[in-house]
Formats: structure tokens, sequence, C-alpha cells
């Protein structure tokens, strides 16, 4: 029996492009929905604001839509069901899909599913129930000794289709449930096909595709919000913490309803975190904060090959994962092995670079154990690293640098401009204009005008503070620009000192980026902004003014002297709120 549902897909993508014209401190409120207080930066000689968050209501829920599966949580459950082999079996079709959670912004995960992803799942579920007919201890462990016989009698494949169904969907089946996988089962004429219908029916219900939640009691109102039952509370914690199915402790947890007490769920939580699917979806979190996903619109950048007399001894080949894949790693140690904090995020000189060229970039030998190596020239924390600096050549980009900072640090997107817009300013590129001016210089000039200094105003600084590095993130203490055939065309000397404009219009006074990531550290704004984007990532919507009283705990986990990353991971699901839905 084949099973296809028409889907709708939605996308929503954003962008900014090197310049920004007409252009104020904004924020895409048709996204964000109602933020409580401002998220930017304090006025003032430091970092520092009032927490932002203001909590009324600790239960209080923003409207939730059903969410659907993410590839990986898709392929994690699948190999937790059936195995390695049954999904290496599958895989030219799982290549098919896309990896859905390279986004900037959780609006770009479509909550639907498209059809083409409808015809690959009908695919993969005929060669799961091909694996499994084929494998007669996989029969005998899920179905017992009934299952392996030629011909397969009515109790037999009602008994399975309860267990193997309750497994799949990950709740117990209801007899109505129940009563329609017999009579799908019934149609077929072989145990071949009585299998592959019923894998069929189980492999692509939206109750093994979604995360379908109905709870058990309230009307889904703002005043009278779902109350989750201890298998979609199971459900919600093993997804959005590890990417996969509920584990036996989390069933067995479910089956006796000890999931609608938060104090379990708390316990659950602690658990949880520390296992190994927890810290890849924590990498795959700072991935995404960072803007480290090439394939996005304003992903990390390539490095350059060339000039050569640019590149020197770098091997560019690679460089780009061992970044990303560095940078995970250390952000990973620092909140799961050292029990880490926000600061040590931004101020750590810690490195894993497994790789020459990274190594040689971060000033220290190869990392080859589990032990970290200490970065050289004062470099610190990840704004310090290539992910924000990189360039695809010898020239830097201060401005990509600053609008990428104020979105992912600050939580300040920059308006695009109008798409009719005509740019201003002198050409920039001239041989004469780069023998004349630097990069600072440069870009000052041509975003000077009326039209462009709203922004740029803004952005510029916070890339100019970071001149100090080129385009491959080495330190430098002089700009040297060249011709198309390597040689020397100009040089200029650096200027760093940046007067960063605030969100209030104050303005905060920076020498070096290590004064300023010391600041950043010490402060507030960084860590609100890094509230949201642990909300957004992991919850994959944008916050709402209900959703105050839970960001607010992650806030105070990550600026409390004795808080950690930890805690406020921790904070993220284990709170009052998480065992409940609003709907309307």
């Amino acid at each position: 029996m084949k099973l296809r549902r028409m889907v709708v897909c939605l996308s929503v993508l954003g962008s900014f492009p090197i310049l920004f014209i007409n252009c104020q401190k904004t924020f895409t409120t048709s996204d964000v929905g109602s933020l409580s207080g401002a998220n930017g930066l304090a006025s003032g000689a430091a970092l520092k604001s009032a927490g932002p968050f203001v909590c009324s209501d600790p239960t209080a829920n923003a409207v939730a839509y059903m969410q659907r599966l993410s590839k990986m949580q898709y392929v994690n459950t699948l190999t937790t069901l059936f195995g390695t082999t049954a999904v290496a079996s599958a895989a030219t079709n799982l290549a098919n899909l896309q990896n859905d959670m390279a986004i900037e912004q959780p609006t770009q995960f479509s909550v639907n599913y498209v059809q083409q992803q409808i015809d690959t799942f009908l695919a993969i579920s005929d060669q799961m129930a091909a694996s499994f007919l084929s494998d007669t201890n996989q029969q005998m462990a899920l179905g017992g000794s009934c299952l392996i016989a030629a011909t397969l009698t009515n109790s037999c494949l009602q008994n399975f289709a309860k267990s193997f169904g309750a497994q799949v969907w990950r709740r117990p089946i209801t007899s109505t449930e129940l009563t329609t996988m017999t009579t799908i089962m019934s149609a077929g004429t072989s145990k071949t096909d009585q299998l592959t219908a019923l894998f069929e029916y189980l492999l692509n219900s939206q109750n093994f595709l979604y995360r379908v939640e109905l709870g058990v009691s309230g009307d889904g109102s703002a005043s009278n919000p779902l109350q989750l039952s201890s298998y979609e509370v199971a459900n919600r914690l093993s997804y959005l913490i590890t990417d996969n199915m509920p584990d036996s402790t989390l069933f067995q947890l479910a089956a006796s309803n000890q999931l609608t007490n938060l104090a379990t769920v708390a316990q659950q939580v602690d658990r949880l975190l520390q296992t190994d699917l927890a810290k890849t979806k924590f990498g795959t979190f700072v991935q995404y904060w960072l803007y480290m996903n090439p394939s996005t619109v304003h992903g990390i950048q390539p490095f350059p090959t060339g000039p050569a007399t640019f590149v020197g001894s770098i091997d560019p080949t690679g460089l780009q994962d061992e970044v990303i894949r560095e940078a995970k790693e250390f952000a990973g140690y620092m909140a799961f092995e050292q029990n880490g904090s926000y600061r040590d995020l931004m101020t750590s000189n810690l490195s894993f670079a497994r790789t020459a060229a990274l190594a040689s970039i971060y000033g220290h030998p190869v990392v080859t154990s589990s032990t970290p190596a200490v970065m050289a020239n004062g470099r610190q924390g990840l704004l310090m690293r290539p992910i924000f600096l990189a360039a695809p050549t010898w020239q830097t980009r201060p401005i990509h640098r600053g609008a990428r900072m104020r979105a992912r640090v600050f939580c300040e997107d920059p308006t695009p401009p109008a798409i009719n817009v005509t740019l201003q300013g002198p050409d920039i590129t001239t041989t004469q204009m780069i023998q004349t001016h630097s990069t600072r210089e440069r870009y000052d000039l041509k975003t000077a005008g009326a039209a462009c200094v709203g922004c740029h105003s803004i952005i510029n600084p916070y890339g100019d503070l970071f001149e100090g590095f080129d385009a491959f993130g080495r330190f430098r203490t002089v700009e040297t620009d060249y011709n198309a055939d390597g040689s020397v065309l100009a040089t200029h000397p650096l200027s760093l000192a940046a007067n960063l404009q605030t969100a209030d219009d104050g303005t905060l006074s920076e020498a070096t980026p290590a004064g300023f990531v010391s600041d950043l550290a010490a402060g507030t704004d960084g860590p609100a902004c890094f509230s949201r984007h642990l909300f957004r990532f992991y919850e994959l919507t944008f916050e709402a003014a209900e959703n105050n009283c839970a960001l607010a705990s992650v806030f105070s986990s990550l600026t409390s002297s004795t808080g950690s990353i930890l805690s406020a991971l921790k904070q993220t699901f284990a709170n009052p709120s998480f065992l409940m839905k609003r709907t309307n």
C-alpha cells in the first residue's frame, strides 16, 4: 500500500549585502514577534544593561506548531530502530534529503515536508522493510519466534504491530490504530507484502515524521494550555537535546507517567546533556550561531588560494572545514569538559587545531591528543578565530566582519538596502585608491554618504577593530596590498581603535580586539543574544514575549558568577513552560 501526502514548502531566506543603505538599528518584528526590552548594547564605558527579559508568568507559552523531524533526527531515529546496516542500505535515498539544519534563522527550517521528501521517505520505508525481512535475528528480537515463520498468523501480526508500532510512533498504539494496521496487513497475500505494508504505514505517518503533541488536558489557549503527556515530554526532551528518539530510560519514565514532574524532567535533562548526541547537537548550534555553514548566504567565507606571496606556507586545502571543526570542539570542551561560561567562549586562549595550517595561524604545534594547546600572541576566544575574519582574497572585508558580528553576537541584524538603490561614493578598487588609502579608509569613504552612514557608522567600526587580522585570520601589524602578479602594491599602517556605537546611541571606545572581547565577556548584551540564539536553534522559532521567563532563566545562568553554558542549556529545557503547549 503506497501512502503519499502532499505538503507545502515554506522557506524564508534573509540576506544582507556588502553595503547597507538608508538603514537604522531594527528588529525584524514580523519574525521576532513581541520582544520585551532592547537586546542591543548598553551605553557608557562598559557592555552592561539591565536584564532584557521581563518575566511575569513562568508558565506562559507562545503559540507553537507541530514540529517535523529534521534530517538528522530522521536518520538517527531510523538507526536506533533498525541499526546501521539497514540505514546504510538506504544511503542513496538519504543523500537525496537536504541538510535542513544548514540555516541562519529558524524561519528557514520549513515547517512541512515537500513532495520530493515524501517520495524519498516512501522509498526508504520499503528499504527498511526489505532489510528487516532479510534479517531473521532482527525479526526474532522485535517480533519473537512467530515472526520468522514463512506464514504469519493474525495474532502474530497484531502483537508485532502493537509492540513495533509503539517503538516507531514513540508512544502506545490505540485500539483503533491497531485495527487499522491489522486491516492494512490483511490485504497482503504474503509475509513480505504484509510487513512491507506495515512499514510503509508506520514510517510514512505523521506520528513518525512529526513530534505530535495533542496533550492530555487543556484547550491550547493562553489561559488553558495543553498539558503534555509523559510520552510527549519524552519525545520533546529527546529530540530537542539529542536529535534522536527517546531511549529506554525515557520510555520507562513515560510509561509510569513520571515526566509530568518538572524535577524528574530536570534530572533527565542533566542525563541527556552528557550524551554524545547532545554534544554533537551543541556543536551544530555553535555552527549555526556563528554563521559557520558554508552553504548559507552569510556563511563562513573560503580562504585565499593566492597570490603565493600572501598565502605563504599556509595550505588552504581543507582549512575551512578545520576552522569549523576546531571551533565546535573548543566550544564543546568548554561547555561539557570544563563546565565553562560565556566568558570562556569569548576569552579562553585554548585551541584544538589539528592541522598544520590552522595550528600555524594560531601559533602552536598541531594538537594530537585531548589536551588543548595555547594560542599565541594574545589570541582569545571565538571572535579572534577566522570564523568572521576569513575572506576569499588577500583583501579583508571589515564590513562583512562587522555585520556578521552585530547579527550573531548582539542580535542586531541590519536592514537590507532597497532593491533599486544606487551605490554611492568613490570607486575604492582602483590601483591609485589602494596605493593611497588603507582598507579601513577606503570603506569609510565609500560609506560616508547620507544614504549609507546610518548603518555603516554602526557596522564598520566593529570590522575596523579586527583589521589586525588578515584574510586567513593571521595577526598582522601592517596592511599589505598586492598586485595581480603577487608583487606588493602598497603597505599601510593599521588603525584599530574604534568608537563602537551602541543601541541607544552611546559610544564604547575600544583600542584592541582583546579589550573588546574582555568587555563583551564581562557584560550582559552578549549573553542576552546568546540566550536568544539558544532558544531559536533548539526550538526552531523566534522568541516572543511569552518566552521571556524561559529566556530570563537562561540569561541568568550565563551571567551569574557561578553560571555556565551547561546550566544555561539546562534552563532552556527544564522550565515550567516546557511541559505545556499553546496552539491558539
